[in-house]
């Protein structure tokens, strides 16, 4: 048996902070203190500030970890390893690496998806049409994804059909409102926990962002897909 080798890889990170509070702790703690949740939500960055936050630069590979500045890491911007600009809040942007040398969205191992566009590519690989999106969210996460590098690999008519009545699926048996007025989470199962809305949604988006570094993978190292044999697993499902 031939020793194993790892010849490649990417690192991506997918900034969603409404998706912050359906974690098993904030779901438990913040409806029993309106205060808490005040903080929790004040305390979530901005896409901006995660793009320009020095560790989120080095696990993408656009920061050697050893031109980390001194801590604390917050109130200031990093300088990209690369070069390029800051995204906006939609993330719309596209690499430029002829600007002064700034905290970029993208780098050579991958990239920070902002929240519309993982949105997006949630519902774009959601084979059991659990994921509904309200029709702005939709239009506007298709649009995003299509400026997107990879995008010859997502599913635009998907994300377009994910539209639905949001009132009408948030109150159906089993739900979540996800975001308000803008996505909600149908359940496999009434009774049965494991196919409960919060388990499915942890389980697509970390399927959404495996499915985001595996593209990146075989786009930047030239793989073709039919050449791999097996693929192991080892997402944490949006946990840990």
């Amino acid at each position: 048996m031939p020793d194993i080798v790892i010849s490649a890889a990417t690192q991506v990170l997918a900034h969603v902070p409404s998706l912050a509070r359906h974690g098993s702790k904030p779901r438990r703690e913040l409806p029993r203190d309106p205060a808490v949740a005040d903080a929790f939500a004040s305390a979530l960055r901005t896409f901006d500030q995660a793009v320009a936050y020095p560790a989120n630069q080095a696990y993408i590979n656009a920061l050697h970890p050893r031109d980390l500045p001194p801590r604390p890491w917050t109130g200031g911007e990093s300088e990209g390893a690369d070069g390029g600009t800051v995204a906006g809040a939609d993330g719309t942007d596209s690499p430029d690496v002829t600007g002064p040398p700034r905290a970029p969205r993208w780098s050579r191992s991958g990239e920070i998806m902002p929240e519309i566009e993982f949105l997006g590519l949630m519902a774009g690989i959601d084979d059991f049409d659990l994921l509904a999106l309200s029709p702005g969210a939709a239009e506007l996460a298709a649009a995003a994804l299509s400026r997107h590098p990879l995008a010859k690999h997502f599913d635009l008519d998907r994300i377009e059909r994910s539209q639905g009545d949001l009132d009408s699926v948030t109150h159906a048996a089993g739900a979540l409102e996800v975001i308000a007025g803008t996505a909600a989470m149908r359940c496999g199962q009434v009774d049965d926990e494991s196919l409960s809305a919060h388990v499915l949604l942890d389980n697509l988006a970390a399927k959404a962002t495996a499915t985001l570094a595996t593209l990146h993978l075989l786009e930047r190292q030239g793989i073709e897909p039919t050449s791999i044999d097996y693929v192991l697993g080892c997402g944490e499902e949006a946990i840990g």
